[in-house]
């Protein structure tokens, strides 16, 4: 298996279609495998197989258990499975784990044969330990259909299926720490191992200085728009409308607080989204300027990706 930039792990920040919701929902991969109460929903992309989303807003329809059945955990109504196509983008790489989804076929040292990878999430018992030690909440795990019968299991693990159609003895479970080799590096990693890789008495500060802004500062992705209400100075109800950006570093990972755009001049009135700019006073390029540099950006690369 060749790891794909669009595949999707565990981990992952990704932004929904807005076939689900038009409010650019965002949530985090817990879970990838089969749900049993949906498996009459068969498709030949994606067969039996689902993402758990555990969603920032309350916009999904369960806590990450459905019939009793548990699949992850997270709040009331923040938690929602939906196929790979109801899945627009990725926003944040997980690089913590494997970059393994559903279906990928590896090679396992171990067995001396491939295995498909059929369920990555957690096993109930990781949730709920018996050993009196605590649950571990770094560890992934996975469930693999092995091409040879070097397997312990069918897919079941102590009474729960976490993948079917399994031929017994040829299924496996392991964990992110059995496949740390599969895990990819951050492109600032790449970046860094590239100098160290050269002999080098030192990195010059020019070069550091450089690299640290570019880490920081890559581009700036349009995330949603919203309103919000606001009073006038007479105490009247005005409606207030921005585009939210979100800023990222090299490594796509969300840098710094969101930038809100004004759609309208009703923003005058908002006392609390955002930092406020005005342009008209004579300090604005001053001002516009160190906020840039939070982002480790200079203010005209700031205004570009802002147009």
């Amino acid at each position: 298996t060749m790891y794909m930039e669009e595949d999707i792990t565990i981990g992952d920040i990704v932004q929904l279609s807005r076939s689900i919701s038009t409010k650019n929902v965002r949530g985090i991969v817990r879970f990838i495998g089969e749900v049993n109460c949906l498996r009459y929903k068969f498709d030949k992309f994606y067969s039996f197989n689902y993402f758990g989303i555990e969603l920032f807003q309350p916009e999904g329809d369960n806590n990450g258990t459905i019939n009793d059945e548990y699949y992850f955990q997270c709040k009331d109504k923040h938690g929602i499975f939906i196929k790979r196509d109801k899945i627009k983008k990725i926003v944040t790489i997980n690089y913590s784990v494997p970059r393994l989804t559903i279906d990928d076929v590896i090679y396992m040292e171990k067995f001396k044969c491939n295995g498909r990878i059929r369920f990555i999430g957690k096993l109930d018992e990781d949730i709920n330990p018996t050993d009196g030690k605590g649950k571990d909440v770094d560890l992934i795990n996975y469930g693999i259909e092995l091409n040879r019968d070097y397997g312990d299991n069918d897919g079941c693990y102590k009474k729960h299926q976490y993948f079917a159609q399994c031929r017994p003895d040829y299924g496996i479970f392991v964990t992110n720490r059995d496949l740390s080799d599969l895990r990819v590096m951050k492109k600032s990693d790449v970046l860094f191992y590239g100098f160290m890789g050269h002999d080098f008495d030192y990195i010059p500060q020019v070069i550091l200085w450089q690299i640290k802004q570019f880490f920081n500062f890559i581009h700036i992705g349009y995330h949603k728009s919203i309103t919000i209400m606001a009073k006038d100075s007479s105490g009247t109800d005005k409606r207030v409308s921005y585009w939210i950006y979100d800023v990222y570093n090299m490594d796509n990972y969300i840098h710094g607080p969101m930038i809100y755009q004004p759609r309208d001049s009703n923003h005058t009135y908002d006392k609390s989204s955002g930092i406020k700019i005005d342009t008209s006073a004579d300090d604005y390029d001053k001002i516009f300027d160190e906020m840039a540099r939070k982002y480790g950006a200079t203010s005209d690369e700031l205004k570009q990706e802002l147009k």
